[in-house]
């Protein structure tokens, strides 16, 4: 809004604003001034615009805060999903292992358990038998592994972008001097 100056007799300039025409304001000095009509008062010079502080812009500051935390939460986010969907290690009971064997073996005719015994548990008894485990459990160990490596990049990452956003948050401002 426009500010006009009024003459006081004391040789100051005041400012007054066009709602304030016709009326009375007061002098820094004291004296009370009259202000002009609306009509004489378009004729009398302005105040000159002092610095206006320009609206906040969005930067490169910005914009490198931004897509670092954006970064950041997406891959902690991802971290948290991937340690909650993890897949567990199923409990391995040998005694039940033993006796659901020992029913299929039950229940096999002679021919069938002549086949076993020939193709399986005789290459086995020739080289030693293992230990009863789970047969899954390498693929699971491997995925559980993958998904642990995967995470510790994940954080480290986020970690980079985390110091990245910290470092654009408090790096000095350029200065902007004239030259």
């Amino acid at each position: 809004m426009a500010r006009y100056l009024v003459r006081c007799e004391c040789g100051a300039n005041v400012p007054v604003e066009a709602g304030q025409a016709g009326r009375r304001v007061a002098c820094p000095c004291g004296l009370a001034i009259d202000v002009p009509p609306l009509r004489l008062l378009r004729h009398l010079p302005q105040e000159a615009a002092g610095p206006t502080r320009s609206a906040a812009t969005w930067g490169a500051r910005q914009g490198i805060l931004t897509l670092c935390l954006l970064v950041t939460s997406v891959l902690a986010a991802f971290t948290a999903w991937s340690w909650w969907t993890e897949p567990m290690l199923p409990k391995f009971n040998p005694e039940v292992q033993a006796a659901q064997m020992e029913r299929q073996i039950d229940a096999l005719t002679p021919r069938q358990a002549w086949q076993l015994w020939a193709y399986e548990y005789r290459p086995l008894a020739e080289s030693g038998f293992a230990q009863l485990s789970n047969p899954l459990e390498p693929a699971i160990r491997a995925e559980i592994d993958r998904r642990r490596l995967l995470r510790r990049v994940m954080l480290v990452v986020a970690g980079l972008f985390a110091a990245g956003a910290v470092v654009a948050t408090f790096w000095p401002r350029a200065s902007t001097s004239p030259r």
